[in-house]
């Protein structure tokens, strides 16, 4: 093999890391400016829903999302995932977030309890998925 076309491969090589390695650092850059400010805010969504990010230095940065909402306001009300009628254990079908307000076609959802069998073993390898059965960990009443 020619000294030449080595040479052509190393750099082809030390190109290509380069080049992911400025991807990287420019995808976790604009991942970083894209955030939210850190900053409290105080947001009427819906009347009767308030919604508040409260923002703490000390001990650590955190963010804190609170949404309070009027149960007295006309037109609010609670809801609950409805278990499965046919399922004698209490099982819900889970679901994300954002499907439970698609599907009962809401204006807010919250998560709000834990659920088991529950594993993660890489973002691709959990359970459960949407539609696996769960059954909810504490209570879970309107």
């Amino acid at each position: 093999m020619s000294r030449s076309r080595i040479f052509t491969w190393r750099s082809l090589l030390i190109i290509s890391i380069v080049f992911c390695l400025v991807l990287l650092l420019t995808i976790t850059t604009i991942l970083a400016v894209i955030r939210p400010p850190r900053t409290n805010t105080n947001l009427l969504l819906f009347p009767g829903i308030l919604y508040q990010r409260l923002a703490f230095y000390q001990p650590r940065p955190i963010m804190i999302h609170v949404v309070t909402i009027d149960l007295n306001t006309p037109g609010v009300k609670a809801l609950v995932t409805p278990r499965i009628s046919t399922s004698p254990d209490m099982k819900i079908r889970a679901r994300t977030t954002s499907e439970f307000v698609n599907e009962f076609d809401l204006q807010l959802a919250i998560n709000a309890n834990f659920f088991s069998p529950f594993y993660e073993n890489t973002p691709w390898d959990f359970y459960p998925k949407s539609g696996d059965l769960v059954n909810v960990v504490g209570r879970a009443i309107s």
